[in-house]
């Protein structure tokens, strides 16, 4: 489960994405339900989808990846890559014993791990696992909430599988100090679960080399001694915005210039200095 503290969150996220869905049907008039028979209301086509989803929202899955997540996984991913993702759900599924595991891009790219972390979170839940998934940042928050701690603090280490999605992403430069309050608690939370027999699974647009920029050596120890690391190789570069536009509006290409520009092109353009304008007077 997730903490306590996050159970309105996803809550007013559920309940959002249900009147969105009655809100594009067509065959209820938005109210959720049609009629079977003249005294039989059933749940409508919209209604049935939602309560598919509604487990995965729960525990903290975004909802793009109910929309054509099939494509952009194939679109995103090498072919090689898509299959040890395969594998690699089918094992982790399996897994009985404490398991660290960190995946990684073998090149930088927004977003493309947290499609994985998703991937993972909903297999584990159809295969009725006790999962939950949380962003980097609001795992961190959770260490500055003192209030609600000790409930938020139980979910968060006895969660069977946690999928700790956005690392690197959180911004936070108490990482990089090893003895620093949110260091500590990090790592505390990640020996706690290990000494419970939990899963931790850690995914972040990272190459390796982005770990010694960024975070202390304990931490750094961790991820390359203590996880097994699953690397993601990513199968397009990242598409220009004039790319983007030719493949959901292709009439509208022609407006836009396609001019490549090199990085080193205007680097000796100097802003004009400013001439000093000699006082003629006023003018009447």
């Amino acid at each position: 489960m997730l903490p306590e503290f996050f159970k309105e969150k996803y809550f007013g996220v559920c309940q959002d994405y249900y009147e969105k869905l009655k809100k594009e049907c067509t065959k209820c008039d938005h109210l959720g339900h049609i009629m079977k028979d003249e005294q039989t209301y059933v749940d409508c086509d919209c209604t049935k989808a939602f309560l598919k989803n509604k487990e995965y929202i729960k525990i903290g899955v975004p909802l793009v990846l109910f929309n054509g997540s099939n494509g952009k996984f194939v679109e995103t991913f090498t072919k090689e890559c898509q299959e040890n993702v395969k594998l690699l759900i089918k094992m982790i599924r399996q897994l009985t014993e404490a398991t660290n595991i960190f995946i990684h891009c073998k090149e930088r790219k927004d977003y493309a791990t947290s499609f994985i972390a998703s991937l993972i979170a909903v297999n584990l839940i159809d295969s009725e696992h006790d999962a939950a998934m949380i962003k980097s940042h609001e795992l961190i928050d959770t260490f500055f909430n003192f209030e609600r701690d000790e409930k938020g603090w139980d979910s968060l280490v006895e969660t069977k599988f946690l999928i700790v999605d956005g690392f690197g992403q959180e911004n936070n430069k108490q990482l990089a100090e090893e003895e620093s309050f949110v260091t500590t608690r990090f790592m505390n939370l990640l020996n706690l679960r290990s000494s419970m027999n939990c899963i931790t699974i850690i995914v972040g647009d990272l190459i390796l080399d982005d770990l010694k920029k960024k975070y202390c050596t304990s931490l750094i120890e961790y991820f390359v001694l203590d996880c097994l690391k699953f690397e993601v190789s990513i199968d397009k570069k990242k598409q220009s915005a004039l790319e983007r536009l030719n493949e959901l509006n292709p009439e509208f290409v022609k407006l836009f210039s396609d001019k490549k520009v090199s990085s080193s092109e205007g680097e000796s353009v100097r802003p004009v200095s400013k001439q000093r304008i000699p006082n003629r007077g006023r003018t009447l």
